[in-house]
């Protein structure tokens, strides 16, 4: 039921404390309304019921809530502040979506799951100590929080989607509670727990260099994209992957050694790496993905091996944009 759908004059709404369920896009495109409370015997929050409210500042959610729906605040672009229920267990897929203005948003230590892109493109959200029962963070659930720099993630995590902090230009280290079975950190870089795969380097990170620690031997898809500072990166001799996007649009980075176990470069793995200026390709190299090294028009000297079996469409297209 639209309820309210559309209603762009409506300011305020009083709800009565009899009502059970806010159903599917019930105060959709109110574009006035400013601030929202949800009374106790609310138990049931829908799909997109204060999608584009574009006015909302502070919304407080009732203790009889558990789980928030998806697309709740989709691009609230003025929500603030956001009082959350003791009792949550889970936030929805795209629940607070482009709420640009989103500064802080205390997470119950009850939280279960944090859906695909849940917090995507809250640039002032600031750091993230997350729940202690978490269990899940969905793929881009808090890509382009720009303004967050430091995460600490609980013992009991098992799951962390691809690009979860994606483009967090301010990020400068990621922790990992100690005890976690399923990922670690190696000076605040995230890794899974038995240090082969490098999930995610921090975007902000300060470092003008880095290398990658012995062990590892993935660095998963669009782990360091973006980075912010990043000019040099030694490749360990145990790494055999490298995973699509894995360094896309690192503007920064002029140098990188390749070890020689390496066999598989994945599709657009140094995207737009506008300064790198050497690339030379051990022998062991079997493939090199589509768009892997596409617009790094910088390269002096390339060098492939002749083991190369597999390269993909522009793999080396280096105009300018």
């Amino acid at each position: 039921m639209h309820t309210f759908d559309g209603h762009s004059a409506l300011e305020q709404v009083v709800l009565p404390s009899g009502v059970t369920t806010i159903s599917d896009n019930a105060f959709h495109g109110c574009t006035a309304l400013r601030t929202i409370d949800i009374p106790a015997t609310v138990r049931s929050l829908g799909r997109y019921v204060f999608e584009g409210c574009t006015a909302l500042q502070h919304a407080a959610i009732g203790t009889g809530v558990t789980s928030l729906g998806i697309y709740l605040f989709y691009k609230c672009t003025s929500l603030e502040t956001v009082t959350l229920p003791a009792r949550l267990t889970s936030v929805g897929r795209y629940a607070f979506y482009g709420c640009t203005a989103l500064h802080d948003i205390p997470l119950p230590a009850t939280v279960k799951s944090i859906g695909e892109n849940a917090f995507l493109g809250c640039a002032q959200l600031g750091d993230q100590t997350l729940p202690a029962a978490l269990k899940t963070i969905g793929p881009y659930a808090f890509a382009n929080c720009t303004g967050m720099g430091h995460v600490a993630i609980p013992q009991g995590v098992t799951s962390i989607g691809r690009n979860a902090f994606a483009n967090c230009t301010s990020l400068e280290a990621i922790t990992v509670e100690e005890g976690n079975a399923n990922y670690r950190d190696a000076d605040g870089v995230l890794f899974s727990a038995d240090g082969r795969q490098l999930i995610t380097y921090p975007a902000g990170r300060p470092d003008a260099a880095y290398h990658m620690p012995e062990g590892t031997t993935a660095v998963t898809i669009g782990a360091f994209a973006r980075t912010t500072r990043l000019r040099s990166l030694v490749l360990p001799a145990s790494l055999t992957a490298i995973g699509d996007n894995a360094f896309e649009d690192i503007r920064s980075l002029q140098t990188v050694a390749f070890p020689a176990t390496l066999t598989t470069i994945g599709q657009k793995a140094f995207y737009y790496c506008t300064n790198l200026q050497v690339v030379c390709l051990p022998p062991s190299v079997q493939s090199v993905g589509k768009d892997a090294f596409v617009g790094c028009e910088a390269v002096e000297i390339l060098r492939l091996p002749a083991s190369l079996a597999s390269m993909g469409a522009n793999a080396f297209f280096c105009a300018e944009e």
